[in-house]
Order: C-alpha cells, then structure tokens, then sequence
C-alpha cells in the first residue's frame, strides 16, 4: 500500500501542493480533499462516509482521513499520488450515493476499481454495485476477449463467486485461441492474479473440446441405435443409410476434424445443434424391428452439448484452493473430477 502524504497546508512544515484548477464536488459541504493520481485530481468528499465505507484498522486509509489535521479553511488533505484517480474518483461516486449502477464502466475501470478498493480497504462497501458492473450481460462485451479478461481479474479481487462463473464461462465459450498466451497481452491483470487460473482454463477448454468431438462421433451411431438403452446397434439399409448421410453432411457444417481448429466453444456447439437430420441418399423403408424407431436427433445434439456448455465454467473456490495447494475446494469440488 502506498505511504499516505497527509497536507497539512495552514499549519506549516506541510508538503507543498500543486493545486489543480479543478475541485470535483462529490460532497458539496464535505470536509475532506482526496487528491489522487498523477494529475492530482482533487475530490471533495466527507471523511465520515470515507471513514465508515473503509475497514476499520490503525492504519487503514479510513483512519488516515479521519486523524488528517485541517487547515485554515477547514479542509483536511490526503494526497495518494500513485493511484488511478478515474477509480477513486468513481469509488468516492458510489460510496457517497452519487452515480446509479445503470451507469456504464469500461471493463479496465472496473479493474482499477478493484484494485484502488483493495487499497483503499472499502471492497464491502462496493459489492452492491459490483453485481452489476461485473456482468458480462449488463456491460455489453459479451463475446469480447479483452473486456472478459478485466472484468475476470476483477471478480477474482472481490471475491465474487457467481460473477467469476459467468465470465469465466464466457471466456470459454467465446476463446478461439490458447489462454497462456492471455498472459503476455494483459501483463497488469496476471501481475495481480494467479498464472495458474490460465493453466485451468487451458485444460478447461480442452476437456470441453474433447467432449463436443465426441458429442460430433457419438451422432453417426444415432440413426442405428435400438432398444431401450439405445446400445444395440441395428445394421438394417434404414439406419445404414442415414449412418453414411451424416458423415457426409459434417464436411458442409464444418465438423470434420480439421474444420474444428480455430473455432470456439460456442461456434463448434452451435454448429452440432444445427446439423441437420440424417437423411437417406435413396428411398428406404423404416426398419422392420419394431425396437429400432427413429430417434429424435434434435433433442440428443441438445442434450450432449448442453452438457458441455455448462461444464464450460471455472469455480472461483477452485482457484483459490488450487493457489493453497488443496486437492478439494471450499464449495466440495475435488479438482476437475467434478466437470467429467
């Protein structure tokens, strides 16, 4: 945490301080001027909302507010010249009831946010708003890698369970490349958070890939499928032919192994549900064994990847137990045994 610089100007023996041209009024009658950043942007904010918005500690920035001697036109100073001032100045706008949570935030705000509210000690007092802020949904980057990754490290900071599924789940699903390589593009964010969450990731989305090829495999073997089970294989022309017809038509949908690469999670899974039904290349009759009915083929490509759409999701307790070394997380998980 950075040292505190408390300006005692109007006592004497105080830090000179370069005063911007601008004071920003979050608190007309506040008794208390943040200056932050290295443009030194002035706040003025009441040190009793600071006070209680901040964990109570000897040296936690509430306290440093609250001690801050005043000067001769009954101001109190506390300059934090190597903070984000856009967060502090939006921190200070939430705590102070001054901004609605419908109001947008850069994805790398949010970050700063977290960050700035980590220092700052006062993550409690912004959670009611960061369940907002923190959906993918609400900020409009659904989809967009680079939104995903902030908002990420930011749900990780706060602590936020839910949240963290959901972005984590839209990072998957939305990723065409590798993840490792998320590290080098966003240097600020993995200087905060594990490393290792972007190993996670990576097996995550292998095992999701893996499962979906063989969600493509296992729907050849559909049209020939009888009995109750399903796992008796039926060699009669009906089911043949449709058996040869949807090997024919993945190369069309862009299922063949080598159309696959490159693609995401939910491209490749969209294209499965789409795939049309099996049909004959010639007229046949409906197979004579009266085990062996045709089988709906929507309802099976739904149901094998939905299953990976949902296992498509990493549990924030799961990380932070993986960073302890524990094998089970604080929600049961036993490490990936839960997702297969």
């Amino acid at each position: 945490m950075s040292q505190d610089i408390v300006n005692n100007t109007g006592f004497g023996g105080g830090p000179a301080l370069r005063a911007p041209d601008l004071t920003i009024n979050i608190a007309s009658q506040g008794d208390l001027i943040l200056v932050v950043g290295p443009s030194q942007r002035k706040l003025r904010v009441l040190s009793a909302v600071i006070s209680m918005a901040c964990l109570s500690s000897t040296n936690s920035f509430g306290e440093v507010c609250g001690r801050a001697r005043v000067n001769d036109q009954g101001l109190k100073y506390v300059v934090r010249p190597m903070m984000n001032e856009d967060a502090v100045e939006m921190i200070c706008q939430v705590i102070h009831h001054k901004i609605s949570q419908r109001y947008h935030l850069a994805p790398e705000l949010v970050f700063a946010m977290a960050l700035a509210a980590t220092e700052l000690q006062c993550g409690q007092s912004l959670q009611f708003a960061m369940v907002t802020w923190l959906q993918p949904l609400n900020m409009g980057i659904n989809g967009n890698v680079r939104g995903l990754v902030y908002l990420m490290a930011a749900a990780y900071i706060f602590g936020d369970v839910s949240a963290f599924r959901g972005i984590t789940k839209q990072l998957l699903m939305h990723r065409t490349g590798g993840f490792m390589s998320l590290a080098l593009q966003y240097p600020e964010v993995f200087a905060v958070v594990p490393e290792r969450m972007l190993c996670m990731l990576e097996i995550l989305g292998a095992i999701c890939v893996f499962y979906l090829k063989k969600a493509i495999a296992d729907g050849r073997w559909d049209p020939m499928r009888s009995g109750p089970s399903g796992r008796v294989i039926c060699f009669c022309t009906w089911g043949y032919e449709r058996f040869l017809y949807y090997g024919l038509s993945l190369h069309g949908s862009g299922l063949t192994p080598h159309q696959l690469h490159g693609r995401s999670i939910w491209a490749i899974g969209q294209s499965i549900i789409h795939l049309n039904d099996p049909q004959p290349l010639r007229p046949t009759r409906q197979c004579l064994n009266d085990q062996h009915v045709s089988p709906n083929f929507c309802s099976l490509r739904n149901q094998r990847v939905g299953f990976v759409y949902r296992a498509a999701t990493l549990c924030l307790y799961c990380v932070q137990a993986d960073a302890l070394g524990k094998a089970v997380c604080t929600a049961g998980h036993q490490f990936w045994s839960y997702r297969v």
